[in-house]
């Protein structure tokens, strides 16, 4: 994650326990030495449980499946980054 050019540009939990376990690997995120890495990162969620503990882990969820399944989270995905924004 020092590597700004190899550094993620989204991050993606399918679970509570996978955001939890990522913000202990990166010491807490958000209120880590660490959390400059992920500054630029954007947070990916598979549904609204996993977003509230991503929030209650003070990382912002940026994207959010409607289907809360792997291709709805593909999707969602796709839509956050390669949509066209209304004219």
């Amino acid at each position: 994650m020092k590597n700004a050019v190899r550094r993620p540009h989204i991050v993606t939990f399918t679970s509570s326990s996978t955001a939890k376990n990522f913000a202990e690997l990166m010491g807490n995120a958000r209120n880590s030495p660490g959390s400059a890495s992920l500054k630029h990162v954007q947070f990916a969620s598979i549904g609204p449980v996993t977003s509230a503990t991503l929030r209650e882990l003070q990382m912002p969820v940026a994207i959010e499946a409607r289907e809360f399944t792997m291709g709805g989270l593909i999707r969602a995905i796709v839509l956050a980054r390669y949509a066209e924004p209304p004219a």
